[in-house]
């Protein structure tokens, strides 16, 4: 993590399946097959769904978890090595699920790593891969021990206060739509916009802001 911003992992897990099993905010996915991916993805989509048979397809009750994600793997016109799915998979299946972002961060000592990001437009699929392995994302805060993750620039902190992407409000912490790529125009034209609303209104505006201070300057 960067310094100064959430909390260190405790080295007390021998392995990245120990880790997994006992951290809360981590689905392990249990398969002695090559469907570890699609298995992930249709559990993850299962949660965020808030579909009924989430237990069922977690569990993996009558199969249902696997004739799942053999299902997706046919839809979505995807060959899986034995050895396991990779990123030409990760590709194939955002392709499909165009309405859901997979995002898959590694398994290490930066927890912002991110190897794949999908360009769906939907909610987040969020996977933690390591070896060709992939367990489900549950809750980013839990997993990565911090008390707020900004999804925007994967960066963990202990406190969503202490984050300030560009374009932050300091009094509601949200962001705000500058439509412009300059760094120093946009945090003008933040600074009027906000002064311009009611704080009361800041959070139903969306973020639209190709340079993150977060992502050049991680200390801040």
């Amino acid at each position: 993590l960067p310094i100064g911003q959430g909390s260190s992992r405790t080295l007390k897990y021998n392995s990245f399946n120990e880790e997994c099993i006992k951290r809360k905010g981590i689905i392990s996915i249990k398969n002695n097959d090559n469907l570890c991916l699609p298995r992930a993805l249709v559990v993850a989509k299962a949660l965020i769904d808030k579909d009924p048979g989430f237990k069922k397809v977690r569990q993996d009750v009558g199969k249902l978890q696997e004739q799942r994600a053999r299902l997706l793997t046919e839809a979505s016109g995807v060959f899986i090595p034995e050895g396991g799915a990779g990123i030409s998979q990760l590709q194939q299946f955002q392709r499909h699920l165009i309405d859901y972002k997979i995002i898959v961060y590694a398994y290490g000592s930066k927890d912002r790593d991110v190897i794949f990001k999908g360009s769906g437009v939907g909610p987040s699929l969020n996977l933690l891969h390591h070896n060709n392995l992939y367990n489900v994302i549950s809750s980013l805060t839990a997993a990565f021990s911090c008390g707020y993750f900004c999804e925007e620039c994967h960066v963990p902190f202990n406190s969503k206060k202490v984050h300030r992407c560009g374009g932050t409000c300091s009094g509601c912490h949200s962001r705000l739509v500058v439509p412009v790529m300059n760094r120093v125009l946009a945090e003008k034209n933040i600074m009027l916009l906000m002064r311009s609303l009611e704080p009361s209104k800041h959070d139903k505006i969306t973020y639209h802001y190709q340079y993150r201070i977060c992502e050049k300057n991680p200390s801040m």
